[in-house]
């Protein structure tokens, strides 16, 4: 090796080989198959599994590629943006990747400056795959304001899955979805994912409502929805004889709203949209969401769940 080239094709490699077998023991880590991490498009599959992202992201994952692909010599503006696309949504899976072995920021920024040293790091060192355990059945340090009690509630666990209603939508830049456990403290608030759950609906109606496209998208949307109910009904499975403080725990999004401060609950719709509004009422705040149901059935179901649980404070339009 007597040239600048020679030390840099020799640094590559190793730093390939180093990202190679770093993946491969974070797989093992996550309890998925290690030889997944150097086949293409399976390594795509299960890094979007592990990170608990929908599979479906493997179309958006690879479509700026093609896009590079079809448009070199031609477009540099197309070329610049492609490219700032594909980084952007890189770095989401870097933090995504972080945050699945318990990291946070300063690590993820290490990751996206300097992976060659950090990658090895969460590979081999003491973090864990954190969506593989279950949280600690204790919680010593409840966000009392979040829950808007002044005594933490002693937890309490329970035999059989609590009544859940499922599908709540908070409105929001990035939405998030919610489960509520009827726990005998209150009402328990489970993010169980992000984004509406009508993505057929939005697809179809962004192309146009009719025609070939629309109904292209909307079956696109629909196989969306699918995978985001089964992901939300496995996580729900999974939690379902937890106790208050364990679900309250699971997830920085969670809180518990104790039953002595629900003052009013108002339902509105389903509407023409095929949205049912729910409006709870606390001491000092307000929790607004909506689920999108065309049912009425459905609707009237949610309105029972409620009112056998807060009877009196419970309002429909």
């Amino acid at each position: 090796m007597e040239t600048i080239e020679d030390f840099l094709g020799l640094g590559t490699v190793v730093i390939a080989l180093i990202s190679l077998i770093s993946m491969w023991a974070l797989f093992r880590k996550a309890d998925l198959p290690g030889w997944a991490s150097i086949i293409p498009i399976f390594n795509i599959y299960y890094f979007l599994k592990m990170i608990r992202r929908s599979p479906l992201w493997i179309v958006l994952f690879l479509l700026p590629a093609v896009f590079l692909f079809l448009l070199r010599g031609r477009d540099n503006n197309a070329v610049g943006f492609v490219a700032i696309l594909i980084f952007i949504m890189s770095i989401t899976f870097i933090f995504s990747l972080a945050k699945a072995f318990g990291k946070g920021i300063p690590f993820a920024l290490g990751l996206l400056l300097f992976g060659f040293i950090f990658l090895p790091i969460l590979a081999f060192g003491s973090s864990k795959y954190i969506y593989n355990q279950k949280p600690d059945v204790t919680r010593d340090d409840i966000d009392l304001e979040q829950v808007h009690d002044s005594h933490p509630v002693e937890s309490k666990p329970h035999v059989k899955p609590p009544e859940i209603i499922s599908g709540l939508i908070q409105p929001g830049l990035i939405a998030k979805v919610f489960t509520i456990f009827f726990m005998d403290e209150g009402m328990v608030l489970v993010k169980t994912g992000s984004g509406s759950t009508n993505a057929s609906g939005s697809m179809r109606a962004f192309h146009g409502g009719a025609g070939a496209t629309a109904n292209v998208m909307a079956g696109i949307g629909q196989l969306w929805d699918m995978q985001s109910a089964k992901k939300r009904g496995d996580y729900l499975e999974s939690v379902g004889g937890y106790s208050t403080d364990a679900l309250v725990s699971a997830d920085k999004a969670n809180f518990l709203i104790p039953d002595n401060t629900v003052s009013r609950i108002d339902m509105k719709g389903p509407g023409w949209g095929g949205e049912l509004k729910i409006k709870i009422t606390t001491m000092g705040k307000v929790h607004k969401f909506r689920i999108d149901t065309r049912s009425d059935y459905l609707a009237n179901s949610y309105f029972k769940s409620f009112d056998a649980r807060y009877p009196g404070k419970v309002y429909k339009a």
